[in-house]
């Protein structure tokens, strides 16, 4: 009877018992290897209900944020009030754009949350009425000046889960074409192609800083390498 996952203490807290009261619970193990998001989909299926929305309140608002008081109450009874950050309700789009079978798109642009340029792939916010798909190809037209024949939506991804409700769909466009559109930026963002294999070396690069940006990139890789093997 075991329940490993880097120690036993831990493991225990993952399979919600004592250590050495679970049969076969191996995260390391084949089961993991040949299928993790099953495995562990099946492990932690039904092992804590949702607290209940009590009631929440807008304390300030901004041109782009709300912050809101949730309060909550959980199973156990547990009276509890957080503060929480909603962003737009479509969230954000981030593009890989495929210029060819070795390349990808990259920009180079000032983000005044470190006051210093930051590369990254292209991003933007999806507008009111607009698709995943549809943000993404008008924000590679703004920011690199091309779009794409075909635009494949590999996941979401959520920012700070404990405090905000901010998604970021990441898609993968290729077959590029050439498309200048004009965008807001306040100013011509560099365009930078990078070699698909240069990216490991790339990704400590000290401009390039942004989880999301790089967690992003190596799903791309993957993806793109993946594919090509088929």
């Amino acid at each position: 009877m075991a329940c490993h996952f880097a120690g036993t203490q831990h493991a225990a807290k993952i399979c919600g018992t004592h250590a050495g009261e679970v049969d076969h619970v191996v995260f390391s193990g084949k089961n993991w290897q040949n299928d993790p998001s099953t495995f562990l989909n099946r492990q932690i299926g039904g092992m804590s209900h949702p607290p209940r929305i009590v009631q929440t309140r807008i304390l300030a608002r901004t041109r782009l944020f709300e912050i809101e008081q949730v309060d909550l109450q959980f199973a156990n009874g547990t009276a509890v009030q957080y503060e929480r950050l909603r962003g737009s309700a479509g969230g954000a789009v981030l593009i890989v754009p495929v210029l060819n079978d070795d390349t990808i798109l990259l920009i180079r642009e000032y983000a005044v949350g470190v006051e210093r340029y930051e590369l990254g792939p292209p991003k933007g916010r999806v507008e009111v009425d607009e698709d995943i798909l549809t943000a993404a190809n008008r924000e590679i037209q703004e920011e690199v000046g091309y779009a794409a024949r075909s635009l494949t939506h590999l996941t979401t991804f959520t920012l700070a889960p404990g405090y905000s409700n901010q998604q970021t769909h990441v898609v993968l466009a290729r077959d590029l074409y050439v498309s200048p559109a004009v965008g807001d930026e306040p100013e011509p963002l560099q365009v930078i192609p990078v070699r698909i294999v240069d990216l490991p070396q790339l990704l400590t690069h000290h401009e390039l800083t942004e989880a999301r940006s790089i967690a992003a990139l190596l799903l791309a890789q993957q993806y793109l390498l993946s594919h090509h093997e088929k």
